[in-house]
């Protein structure tokens, strides 16, 4: 097999303009070649930023909920730290606010938030909106949409113009 190009560079990459960035992970979380899907396979908590930052506008996403469990799926600024060992993640900084669908929480600055959608399920879809105009964040289940989240834009340390990756 010594011969055989990696999966990555032989994947069509023309029609995707973002993807999870492979250089902007922590160590252990498992990114697929189209780079539209991770996995983790430890204890640890994985995360990773994707290739494109926004920072003005209206900017919104999708995640297909492939397996139950502990997941926190959200925006990240490039201050937010990645710290797998320690259990920090999206949304355990003041620069980073994610949504838990298996515990059913907001969490923002390590702290968390109580919400009333249901816990998600594989076939799921959570979706990531963030406004910069109304200086919100909103997460949805399967399109049903949480109330706004402002907090992280009322942090000292973040202005209207610190960018965000999904």
């Amino acid at each position: 097999l010594d011969d055989r190009r990696p999966s990555y560079e032989s994947i069509d990459h023309h029609c995707i303009n973002v993807m999870l960035n492979d250089k902007d992970v922590s160590e252990y979380l498992k990114i697929a070649p189209d780079g539209l899907e991770a996995r983790s396979d430890t204890v640890s908590f994985e995360s990773v930023r994707c290739t494109f930052q926004v920072n003005s506008g209206v900017w919104y996403y999708e995640v297909l909920i492939v397996t139950d469990g502990v997941m926190q799926i959200g925006w990240a600024a490039k201050q937010s730290k990645f710290m797998n060992h320690e259990g920090y993640g999206i949304g355990d900084d003041q620069y980073s606010i994610a949504y838990d669908g298996c515990r059913n929480l907001i969490w923002f600055g390590a702290k968390s938030i109580s919400h009333t959608n249901p816990s998600w399920k594989p076939g799921d879809i959570v979706g990531c909106l963030i406004d910069f105009d109304r200086r919100e964040v909103i997460f949805s289940l399967n399109g049903r949409s949480l109330d706004p989240f402002r907090k992280l834009f009322s942090s000292t340390t973040n202005s209207s113009n610190t960018g965000y990756f999904a």
